[in-house]
């Protein structure tokens, strides 16, 4: 039924005129009712009895609510709930509900106002601390994974270590190993002296030339770990600088072999023709994003699979070049062998009026004298 509905075909004509007339002209039985309030008559018994039950005068304006907060009887008696009737029961309740609604917005508004006022307490200060003290660590860490970071402090460290596990031999590289990442206290120095005193003296100076360069490395690495801020910008500066000067070198390798591009047609631009140079440049920026790494990696399969086919695409296209040429020459040649029906140019040389012997000798092959 739903698809009959939406068609546009056999579609019955609706009388625009009948129905203004029929909306016109009351019914019988609102004509009743209609007299019978102009003459004075009750309205509908919904009216009438919600009036009866709240002691009232049947009212013009139904919608107008009563001033009494209870409905009261003929004398002005409260009239009980039980005596009520269904109409007058149903809009009592329907008070009730607008009163209980009101009284939840109320309180709700309240509630929203006392939230906006604690904005700014405690509880809100504790949440910003933690967030900065979040982001605080978040810099540490991605500080620590950088790679400069990494290769300015872990692996010199590494490098020192390895030096001064050589140097005290088998046996102490345990305890050296640990006694270079210590923090300085006196416990340290009196395990570093027992250890000196293990090694010769020329040994003693490059160990505690070591030493001396594994305290002043960490103590580095501690100071720039505390102003996170502060390196962690100088690491974001130096990143962008090095990815600007690939970025740079890129171009200009591309630049230099688009050069050696105009020995491929689709690559040769052509004078005056503005629509064909606008291809051309077209593709020579898609070839510039794909080697400078801006495409996905979508883009560089399909591109790589393009570039394996394109001597193939162009040997095929070379032949069929080859073709056309051959076909075009054929059908001039034919074209200049068809007799024309055009009289003979005004530059021609006239014909040679030939008498009758002379035309007669010419076609004897020159045998009359």
């Amino acid at each position: 039924m739903a698809k009959e509905e939406l068609s546009l075909e056999n579609l019955d004509e609706i009388s625009t005129e009948e129905t203004a007339t029929a909306e016109a002209e009351p019914t019988e039985e609102t004509a009743t009712t209609t007299e019978a309030v102009e003459e004075g008559g009750e309205p509908s018994n919904f009216l009438a009895d919600l009036n009866k039950a709240m002691g009232e005068e049947p009212v013009e304006e139904a919608v107008k609510e009563p001033e009494t907060p209870e409905p009261v009887g003929d004398k002005g008696e409260t009239v009980e709930e039980e005596s009520l009737s269904p109409s007058a029961k149903n809009f009592k309740k329907i008070k009730e509900d607008r009163d209980n609604a009101r009284s939840e917005i109320d309180n709700l508004k309240k509630e929203l106002e006392s939230a906006k006022a604690n904005t700014n307490s405690g509880d809100l200060d504790k949440i910003r601390a933690e967030r900065d003290q979040l982001s605080d660590e978040l810099k540490i860490a991605s500080i620590e994974r950088h790679p400069e970071f990494r290769r300015k402090y872990e692996e010199r460290a590494g490098q020192l270590v390895t030096q001064a596990k050589e140097m005290v031999g088998v046996g102490m590289d345990e305890k050296i190993t640990q006694l270079l990442f210590m923090a300085e206290s006196e416990g340290r120095t009196e395990q570093l002296d027992d250890v000196f005193s293990e090694l010769p003296v020329s040994k003693q100076a490059r160990l505690a030339s070591l030493i001396s360069e594994m305290d002043k490395l960490q103590t580095d690495r501690i100071e720039e770990l505390n102003n996170s801020n502060a390196t962690y910008d100088a690491l974001q500066e130096q990143d962008r600088g090095q990815l600007q000067d690939r970025l740079n070198m890129t171009n200009k390798t591309f630049d230099e072999v688009a050069q050696r591009a105009s020995n491929l047609e689709m690559y040769r631009t052509k004078e005056g023709d503005d629509d064909w140079n606008k291809e051309v440049d077209s593709r020579m920026n898609v070839a510039r994003s794909i080697f400078t790494g801006a495409s996905n990696q979508e883009d560089l399969a399909l591109a790589s699979l393009w570039a394996a086919a394109g001597p193939s695409y162009r040997e095929a296209y070379g032949a069929q070049v080859e073709v056309n040429r051959r076909l075009q020459q054929q059908i001039k040649d034919l074209t200049g062998a068809t007799p024309s029906m055009q009289p003979q140019s005004s530059t021609t040389e006239p014909a040679k009026e030939v008498g009758f012997l002379e035309a007669l000798n010419n076609e004897m092959g020159g045998g009359l004298q």
